[in-house]
């Protein structure tokens, strides 16, 4: 009889353990263009961002590009661009420590030249296999470009730190939208916007990749790059929502573009068109609209197949607040 009740407890412990893992009931982060700079030197305001993420205890945390501070022809070679990710790692200690995945996407800054590709590859695959064995999962063959399901929910790392979704990229979307019936959210993350919000957009990127998109049955896109937090239906398929971060650092900003800002935007108030909500601004004198907020992301919540997110920034003392106005 005990030992029929020691089993009993085990098979129940076993089981229950198999269900919480199953549950797509979970949060993630996400992150953008941190921007260590060129000397090694940690942003200041994103070890701040850094300790009230680890506040919010997400389950996973994303990061959409931009890690380092390389440019076209910068000259600088692989030991100094090195030094980059040993400061970015530090930077993200406390996150690791906590046990907490990071799963980072290319940015343009981190790929532009064969120093800045070899370095950024060898730090992505180190921190995305450590992340892929905490969640017990398969190891993908790129680390650049891959998916994997976690607690019911898919989560694709797109390849995007420019323009081009590229002929192999485009060839695997496609035929895993045809070859997997979409049952889960689907969140992707990538780079680049599809449609920019403060500058030129090409359309023909914008076309395919919404179209690619709507067929893989994405719920979100998340991307960085423009250094300013935007969330929008996608308005070619009204099938996704493209939310842009915005940066982790502030290190620098730029303003919603005034074609966008006169549809969206009063002298001190935008209305964001994806939540609805309002957050504030001021008014260039060119017409753009410049956010108040320098720092931001993003806290994703997924409940019963149901998706919340909260937007967040860097108050005056460094506070966590929120990006919305009048938001609690």
């Amino acid at each position: 009889m005990k030992t029929f009740i020691l089993a009993l407890i085990a098979f129940t412990a076993i089981n229950g353990f198999a269900n919480k893992n199953q549950s797509n009931n979970l949060s993630f982060v996400v992150l953008s263009d941190i921007h260590i700079y060129t000397s090694g030197k940690i942003p200041a305001k994103a070890k701040v961002v850094i300790e009230h993420v680890l506040n919010l205890k997400p389950d996973l945390i994303f990061i959409t590009g931009d890690h380092t501070n390389g440019n076209r022809n910068d000259g600088h070679q692989l030991p100094k661009v090195s030094t980059w990710y040993n400061s970015l790692e530090i930077l993200l200690a406390p996150l690791t420590q906590a046990g907490i995945p990071l799963f980072p996407t290319v940015g343009n800054h981190d790929y532009y030249e064969p120093a800045h590709k070899k370095a950024y590859d060898r730090w992505a695959k180190n921190v995305i296999s450590k992340s892929i064995n905490l969640l017990s999962l398969g190891q993908p063959n790129d680390y650049l470009s891959f998916m994997f399901n976690y607690k019911n929910v898919d989560f694709f790392i797109f390849n995007l730190w420019r323009q081009n979704f590229g002929e192999k990229q485009k060839k695997w979307v496609k035929e895993f939208a045809q070859n997997n019936n979409k049952k889960n959210l689907r969140f992707g993350f990538g780079h680049v916007p599809l449609r920019s919000t403060i500058g030129r957009t090409s359309t023909h990127f914008y076309k395919t990749t919404s179209t690619l998109f709507e067929e893989l049955g994405l719920d979100i896109y998340f991307c960085g790059h423009e250094h300013l937090h935007w969330d929008e239906t996608n308005p070619l398929t009204n099938s996704f929502r493209q939310t842009i971060v915005g940066t982790a650092s502030g290190t620098y900003n730029f303003p919603i573009r005034r074609q966008m800002a006169e549809v969206h935007c009063t002298n001190s108030e935008c209305i964001m068109p994806a939540t609805r909500k309002y957050f504030q601004v001021k008014k260039l004198s060119n017409g753009a609209a410049e956010q108040k907020f320098k720092q931001n992301w993003i806290h994703v919540k997924v409940s019963n197949g149901k998706i919340s997110t909260d937007s967040y920034a860097l108050g005056s003392n460094d506070e966590q607040v929120n990006f919305y106005i009048d938001s609690n």
